[in-house]
């Protein structure tokens, strides 16, 4: 792992680029922060590079240590040696597991907040709570307090904690003008994290298990726009590589209809890292993706658009084409 890396500028990364292509990598088209250096043997470098953090990543030892070398005597940065850490999160590694974890950024948290000893909550948000606008005005404390805590618990979610997602997205939507109720209801999600800040996120090389989603919804939660939140996730190896819970862009009539768009943002998601993986060198077997309702399934899987359908937008109707094109079974 790479420390120390200068801001990274439009300029700065134009420079970064540049001199990646000089030691024999190339941007991944995926991902602007994914380079690869193919060895005329076969072997691979992989460089992840995140503002001032990089990581260097292969089978072969002495490549990988070549190309970080010659890093090194070009940037000003520092060595740490083996990745135990990377932007927040603990990174443990056997011999066949890979472990993540933000044990440590978790505590700081809840220090911060004065929730340390807190009663533990059994879900991230009370069953059954559906939050309400605030018609009042709101103090410029408690607005700042709110904010604070819900950044807090984003950084959170978008690194090693996917069962908060839901709760936190719901949340985030008060930011403007937070109640005492909301900001209540964001503190009870760290309850939550009290009882679970031993968790962490494991990737075990003895289970064989390719790449699969599961997408699920909450049908018309949104209480000011009647939209439904979509949820997916999707495992790699047994661990969740990527998740996300969003309010869908446009009203659903049915709740089947809702989830046939929830499925068509997952086989979005499962496209790219479907991209990203080929050009690592690994082809991947069509992606189960897996719902609950047998009526969006039968959309998905029948090409004919029936009339009810019709006036769904056309760019969720993208999972057919993936469907045909074999990248994603149902």
């Amino acid at each position: 792992m790479l420390y120390g890396l200068k801001q990274a500028t439009l300029q700065w990364w134009r420079e970064l680029e540049a001199f990646m292509k000089t030691m024999g990598f190339y941007r991944a088209s995926s991902n602007a922060g994914v380079f690869i250096y193919k060895h005329p043997n076969g072997r691979l470098v992989i460089a992840l590079v995140y503002v001032d953090d990089g990581l260097f990543l292969g089978a072969d030892k002495a490549l990988v240590d070549s190309k970080k070398c010659a890093c090194l005597e070009h940037w000003e940065c520092h060595d740490t040696g083996d990745v135990t850490d990377f932007l927040g999160m603990k990174v443990n590694k056997t011999a066949s597991c890979i472990t993540i974890d933000q044990k440590v950024y978790l505590k700081m948290v809840l220090e911060r907040f004065d929730m340390h000893n807190a009663k533990i909550a059994p879900t991230p948000i009370p069953s059954g709570y559906v939050p309400q606008e605030n018609k009042g005005a709101v103090g410029p404390v408690q607005r700042q307090k709110f904010q604070s805590v819900i950044r807090s618990l984003l950084y959170l979610m978008l690194g090693t904690c996917p069962d908060i997602a839901f709760a936190v997205i719901k949340m985030s939507q008060f930011s403007a003008n937070p109640s005492q109720d909301h900001l209540e209801k964001a503190m009870y999600i760290m309850c939550y994290l009290i009882g679970t800040q031993d968790y962490h996120v494991v990737y075990d090389g003895r289970i064989n298990e390719g790449l699969i989603a599961h997408t699920d919804l909450d049908w018309a939660g949104d209480p000011i726009k009647c939209r439904s939140t979509t949820g997916f996730f999707a495992s790699l190896a047994s661990g969740i590589v990527c998740w996300q819970s969003c309010l869908q862009k446009t009203v659903a009539l049915s709740s089947t209809e809702a989830k046939y768009m929830a499925m068509s943002d997952t086989c979005r998601q499962i496209t790219w890292i479907q991209s990203l993986f080929q050009e690592l060198g690994y082809d991947l077997a069509p992606t189960p993706i897996c719902g609950d309702n047998q009526g969006s399934i039968f959309i998905r899987s029948n090409p004919v658009q029936e009339q009810w359908t019709k006036h769904i937008d056309i760019c969720y109707h993208y999972i057919c084409e993936c469907i045909e094109d074999g990248k994603v079974s149902v």
